[in-house]
């Protein structure tokens, strides 16, 4: 639930309408450029009319989706490149902004008062200037989740237990149960070294409390933060370094405490893909309490690489995709090896954004179509469990994501997921159907 919410705000995005500050005479004129974009993707004029009011009235993330659309169709237009490259600037990307406006400085009929433009741009820069655009970006969402298996219980009461068969205690068999959740994801970029790196941070913050199963109350708090630096030769390229570290309760006593450290980098692929590939290290320090008493056997190293790759789908306009593939190897104590394993995860999302218009405003909607698949395979077997068989499991993951944007920065978000779990020990092999909703907040 944390990772799918997550991945949603960072994959998905959002287009707020700045029309507050708007007439409705503009508000008429920007709906009906925005429905001109979108029945003909290939009318350059309507897009970068639709640019300009986006920009005109603070809605940069628009602003530069019109843009980029407008360079995959036709990649020679350096008109675009400026904008795209001041646009950047506002939002204090200042290593994305020098590489558009470079690109348009090396043109040999770039006029001079548009030169000079840039070069005031890059003077800013250089001097480490603040961008008007926002440093700061926040999601949050709280609402209610049910689930038909809150415990990821087993499907059947008959488990191994000593090498032999037993009847599962009624605490621990598949049981519905709701949950209110809070969920909030703060972001913050700032340029250093003259704009020519960035230190980034993100911060995670999660707490669900059951209605039933309390031994299932969680929460969660994760910082990242790090530098980024431009890639010398790749345009829009960068790579960051950071520090991870995390807490987290069950049941309200403390469970875990990560720290750890990561790299990743963002690879444009041509004008209309980009690939992030990662790899992570978390030394993780789990906690015994009186409900989970052996949760201390848990404690070890977890690797994770993988890449997440994405980007528009043409000819259609506001479909996209990403897909996110992971290796992880997880190494306990050697006394407890048979919690080790090594794990694959494939995960991939389709959102779809259009507007619709009700109340005299345009609204925004995404619908992400998702999937998954995971394998996970242990080191040898538990001898609590079964002492001859090692434990692998096959799990698939099939959702659908509803984001809608009732007012600004207000909207309402709704997943409906199904897991499935099959496991060569019986004690592990479940089903959970669970429904999530509730207000959302993005600025």
């Amino acid at each position: 639930m944390i990772l799918a919410a997550v991945a949603a705000s960072l994959l998905m995005g959002r287009a707020a309408l700045a029309q507050d500050q708007a007439s409705a005479d503009t508000k008429a004129r920007y709906q009906a450029l925005l429905q001109k974009t979108i029945r003909h993707p290939k009318d350059l004029d309507a897009a970068f009319a639709y640019a300009q009011m986006a920009t005109r009235l603070g809605d940069y993330e628009a602003a530069i989706g019109a843009y980029d659309r407008m360079l995959f169709y036709n990649p020679h237009l350096p008109r675009v490149r400026l904008e795209l490259g001041a646009l950047y600037y506002r939002l204090g990307s200042f290593t994305l902004a020098k590489s558009y406006f470079d690109e348009v400085l090396a043109e040999p009929g770039t006029p001079p008062a548009v030169r000079k433009n840039i070069e005031t741009y890059l003077a800013a820069m250089q001097s480490g200037g603040t961008p008007a655009g926002k440093e700061w970006s926040v999601y949050a969402q709280t609402g209610l989740r049910w689930q038909s298996n809150a415990g990821l219980g087993p499907d059947s009461d008959l488990v191994y237990a000593l090498g032999g068969n037993a009847v599962l205690a009624k605490p621990f068999r598949r049981r519905p149960d709701w949950n209110w959740f809070a969920l909030s994801t703060v972001t913050w970029a700032h340029p250093i070294a003259g704009g020519a790196a960035t230190i980034e941070a993100s911060l995670v913050g999660y707490y669900s409390k059951q209605f039933r199963i309390d031994r299932l109350d969680l929460g969660f708090l994760e910082l990242q933060i790090g530098p980024r630096f431009a890639l010398p030769g790749i345009k829009g390229g960068s790579v960051k370094v950071y520090g991870i570290g995390n807490v987290a309760s069950l049941a309200d006593a403390p469970f875990l405490a990560t720290a750890g450290v990561g790299v990743l980098a963002d690879l444009p692929l041509g004008t209309t893909m980009a690939v992030e590939p990662f790899l992570e290290y978390r030394n993780r320090n789990f906690n015994n309490s009186t409900t989970y008493q052996t949760a201390a056997q848990l404690t070890g190293n977890l690797v994770t690489a993988g890449f997440i790759v994405g980007g528009p789908l043409a000819p259609v306009p506001g479909l996209s995709w990403a897909a996110r593939l992971a290796y992880e190897a997880n190494r306990v104590d050697s006394r407890f090896t048979f919690n080790s394993y090594d794990r694959f995860a494939l995960d991939l999302l389709v959102p779809y954004a259009f507007t619709r218009s009700w109340g005299g405003e345009a609204h925004q909607i995404v619908v992400t179509p998702q999937a998954g698949f995971s394998y996970a395979a242990y080191q040898r077997p538990d001898p609590i469990i079964n002492p001859t068989i090692t434990r692998v499991d096959n799990e698939w993951r099939i959702g659908l994501g509803v984001d809608v944007q009732l007012w600004k920065h207000v909207g309402v978000s709704t997943l409906v997921q199904y897991d499935a779990v099959q496991s060569s020990l019986r004690n592990f092999t479940a089903h959970d159907f669970s429904v999530t909703f509730g207000p959302t907040l993005r600025f």
